[in-house]
C-alpha cells in the first residue's frame, strides 16, 4: 500500500471541510451526535474539526470566522450545529490574476493525490482556470503563485497600512496604482485618504477620488503601489458628497485619539510575535520574564477579539478594558455551550 503523502492528507482534510460546509448548509440545526455519525467520527473530534479547522478558513493570517462561523445552540452535551457564511460567499467568486495563479498551483498539488472522479474534476477546474489566465502567464508565474499560496505573507499589507495611517493623519494626497477586477485593468488614481476599515477578512480604503470627483472605496490587496504626493487635502474633504457610510466602522482615521490595542504574549511565543508584528505602527516591549507587550492600532473590535483568541491562553488582552470584558464574555459563552 502506498504511504500517504502530505498532498494526500491535505486533499483529505480539504475534502472533509468542503463536505462539512455543504452538509451544514443543507442541514441547519443538525444535532452534533447525528453530524458525527454521518461523517463516521466521534463527537469530540467532530467538535474539534468544526471549531479549530472549519472556522479558521480564509486568507492569511487565517483568523477565526473570516468566512465561515460555526455556532452551537441547545444542550452542551448534544447541541444543534449551525453554519454562518460571510456575505462574500453568497456571490460568484471573482479572482485577481494572482489569486487565480495561486488556486491553480494548489489544484496541481492536490491532483497528485486524487484519482477517479476527483482527478477528472480537478483537471476540469484547472483547465478552466488556465483558459481564464492572461496569455503571458507561464510556468515561472505559476511557481511564484505556489509561494504565494503556501506561505503567510503579511508584510506588504502592514507596510501599506503604515503609509496610509501616516497619509490620513497628515491629510496627505496619495497616488495609487489600482487593479480594477471588473474592468480587468489597472489605473492610476489621486486620492484624499479618509479612513481604513475592515469588512469580513478584507481591508478597504475610503477616499475621495480626484479623477471621479466622488468618494470611493478601494480594496488594499488590489493596490499595487502607493506614493505620497507633496500636497495636502483640506479638512472639509470629509464632508463633501459623502455617500452612505461603509458597512463596517473605520479601523483607524488618524489623530492622537486613535484607539490602541495592547496585548501581552507569553515568553513561549514572544519572539515569534515580535518577528511578525514588531514593525511600526506596532510597538513591542520585551519584559524581563521573556513575555512581550504589543501595542498597535485597534483596527476593528471584531478583528482584535478573533486575533487574541487565536493565541489561546498564551495571549492576554490588556487594553482597552471594554474589549477585555468582551473577550471574557465570549470565552464564558463558549465554555457554557
Amino acid at each position: 500500500m502506498r504511504k500517504a503523502t502530505l498532498a494526500d492528507k491535505n486533499l483529505a482534510a480539504t475534502r472533509l471541510l468542503i463536505n462539512l460546509a455543504s452538509y451544514l448548509k443543507n442541514h441547519a440545526g443538525v444535532e452534533l451526535s447525528q453530524l458525527a455519525e454521518d461523517f463516521s467520527m466521534d463527537e469530540s473530534e467532530m467538535r474539534r474539526v468544526l471549531t479549530e479547522e472549519l472556522m479558521v478558513t480564509g486568507i492569511p493570517p487565517y483568523t477565526p470566522a473570516d468566512y465561515l462561523c460555526v455556532f452551537f445552540e441547545g444542550s452542551a452535551e448534544n447541541p444543534r450545529v449551525y453554519l454562518h457564511q460571510h456575505e462574500e460567499l453568497r456571490h460568484s467568486v471573482r479572482l485577481t490574476p494572482a489569486e487565480t495563479l495561486a488556486l491553480r498551483s494548489m489544484l496541481e498539488m492536490f491532483r497528485g493525490a486524487a484519482s477517479g472522479d476527483e482527478a477528472s474534476a480537478l483537471d476540469s477546474l484547472a483547465a478552466k482556470l488556465s483558459d481564464a489566465m492572461p496569455a503571458e502567464s507561464d510556468a515561472v508565474q505559476v511557481k511564484k503563485a505556489q509561494g504565494l499560496a503556501g506561505k503567510t505573507q503579511t508584510q506588504p499589507t502592514r507596510a501599506l497600512l503604515r503609509k496610509l495611517e501616516s497619509a490620513i493623519s497628515e491629510r496627505c494626497v496619495i497616488q495609487i496604482d489600482y487593479f480594477n477586477l471588473h474592468a480587468n485593468e489597472s489605473s492610476t488614481r489621486s486620492l484624499w485618504p479618509l479612513s481604513v476599515f475592515e469588512e469580513g477578512s478584507r481591508f478597504y480604503l475610503l477616499a475621495w477620488c480626484e479623477e471621479r470627483e466622488d468618494e470611493r472605496r478601494f480594496r488594499l490587496d488590489r493596490i499595487r503601489s502607493l506614493s505620497l504626493l507633496e500636497r495636502d487635502f483640506p479638512e472639509q474633504a470629509r464632508g463633501r458628497k459623502r455617500k452612505a457610510p461603509p458597512r463596517a466602522a473605520p479601523s483607524f482615521s488618524g489623530g492622537k485619539n486613535a484607539k490602541k490595542l495592547v496585548v501581552r504574549f507569553d515568553a513561549e511565543i514572544s519572539e515569534d510575535v515580535i518577528s511578525e508584528w514588531g514593525n511600526p505602527p506596532a510597538k513591542c516591549e520585551l519584559a524581563k520574564d521573556g513575555s512581550a507587550l504589543v501595542t498597535l492600532p485597534l483596527l476593528s473590535e471584531s478583528w482584535a477579539i478573533s486575533w487574541v483568541l487565536a493565541f489561546g491562553p498564551r495571549a492576554e488582552l490588556v487594553e482597552p478594558m471594554e474589549l477585555r470584558a468582551q473577550v471574557a464574555s465570549r470565552i464564558k459563552a463558549m465554555l457554557a455551550r
